[in-house]
Formats: C-alpha cells, sequence, structure tokens
C-alpha cells in the first residue's frame, strides 16, 4: 500500500512541472484523467495532496497535462 500511495503521489507530482497548453479543466478532473492514463488509482487520503498541488499548477500546466494521451505526453509537459 505505500508503494501504490509513493507511485500515486509521483505521477501527480508530474504535472506540478512547466508545461504547455491554453488552459486546463478542474484539479478533481485533472486527477482523474491522470489515474485513467496512468493505470494507477491515487488513494483517497492521498487525493487532497494531489489536488492541493494542482491547484498551485498554472492553467497551462493544467492544460498540458489534460491533453495528455498516456504517461509519455504527460512526461512531456515539462
Amino acid at each position: 500500500m505505500t508503494r501504490l500511495v509513493a507511485i500515486a503521489l509521483s505521477i501527480a507530482a508530474l504535472v506540478t512541472v512547466p508545461a504547455c497548453g491554453k488552459s486546463g479543466g478542474s484539479c478533481a478532473d485533472l486527477v482523474e484523467h491522470i489515474e485513467s492514463i496512468s493505470g494507477f488509482k491515487i488513494p483517497d487520503e492521498a487525493k487532497p495532496a494531489a489536488l492541493e498541488k494542482c491547484e498551485k499548477m498554472t492553467a497551462e500546466q493544467r492544460a498540458c497535462a489534460a491533453k495528455a494521451s498516456d504517461l509519455a505526453a504527460l512526461q512531456a509537459c515539462r
């Protein structure tokens, strides 16, 4: 379980770096999108931290992450 939380938080952290795009959706939608493309379910107790990180992102960073269709595209948002 600890490893799963670490992986999920690492995935969420991928979207906290400078990125491309125009505007982003809600952070809840973005976290769900990251879960869907990563294949990992972020545990409920880790979601507040992921949402907090998302809230600190620019609209451009969220838009780039929202457009990603796989982990490689998500990493390209750096």
